[in-house]
């Protein structure tokens, strides 16, 4: 659950994008605090997400104070002080980082996050001491989910389901409690989402590279990831845009009552910008139309 979730910015009066900072400076305090400055690198709006949405959903009060910190040591700034939940969304962080650079390490992906398991060794190894449950649950999924990649699995929704019941595991730990039918919900199509705009954002590479993809899984393999994706555009945005009209009728369900502007900039414009950005990334119209303008 790394990298995809975002903000639209410019959507966003400069107080609620301000809000939105303030509740990721809650998260860093607990990582810094819990695990070492080192594991403040870890830090990304995905998490923030569903800090502000625990938050939200759950009422808890936010303290928020003036101070400096590393990202603004001259000028004070407005920072959500750690809690419970910042806490707890800190260790799922970790763990989840950890899953993810294995996942990257083993797909011969990312070096750089073979670096980052080694840099973070004793900050993975404290917090699956902290969270000895959700380490096992994780664990199971994520052994779940190679078992699944190995089988080339055709199924979209058997393999989507490991990386949706994630979110959910990790949300559930945050809180310390099952999560009521919306909740689990928006995290599960939030979760089953974010698997899908990975597969679809890494489909030229698993190609080249004759990785295992979950699309090219269900939609029959390819040589190409332009024609791939142009072919099996409809089934693609389908799939999407379903998956994220079901987490908006769950979000909707929810009538939160704080916050609101943030998550639903979130969650009706972020993400599916996001969305519409990766499928432009295999549009041979577009992306000539860039090259001709550059």
């Amino acid at each position: 659950m790394f990298g995809y979730i975002d903000v639209k910015k410019e959507s966003l009066a400069k107080g609620q994008f301000g809000l939105w900072h303030t509740f990721l400076c809650g998260v860093c305090m607990s990582l810094k605090d819990m695990y070492g400055e080192k594991a403040r690198l870890t830090a990304g709006w995905d998490i923030n997400f569903l800090n502000v949405l625990l938050h939200a959903s759950t009422e808890t009060q936010v303290n928020i104070e003036m101070h400096r910190c590393a990202s603004s040591p001259l000028k004070k700034r407005s920072i959500m002080q750690r809690d419970r939940l910042t806490d707890r969304l800190a260790t799922a962080n970790l763990l989840l980082f950890y899953f993810n650079a294995l996942d990257d390490d083993l797909d011969k992906k990312s070096g750089r996050k073979k670096i980052a398991r080694s840099f973070l060794k004793k900050a993975f190894k404290k917090a699956e001491t902290d969270a000895p449950v959700l380490y096992e649950k994780l664990d199971g999924l994520y052994k779940g989910l190679l078992s699944a990649e190995k089988e080339k699995c055709g199924n979209i929704d058997r393999v989507c389901d490991y990386s949706a019941l994630m979110t959910v595991a990790v949300a559930e730990y945050a809180v310390g409690a099952p999560l009521n039918e919306f909740l689990y919900g928006l995290c599960y199509n939030i979760g089953k989402w974010v698997y899908v705009i990975d597969a679809l954002d890494d489909v030229k590479e698993d190609i080249k590279k004759k990785n295992f993809n979950a699309l090219t899984a269900w939609l029959g393999d390819s040589d190409d990831a332009e024609t791939f994706v142009t072919e099996n555009k409809k089934e693609i945005e389908f799939l999407l845009y379903s998956t994220l009209n079901a987490a908006a009728g769950y979000f909707n369900d929810l009538e939160l009552k704080s916050c609101v502007c943030v998550l639903k900039n979130i969650i009706y414009e972020g993400i599916r910008e996001r969305t519409q950005q990766i499928l432009n990334k295999y549009d041979r119209s577009k992306t000539d139309d860039l090259k001709e303008s550059v």
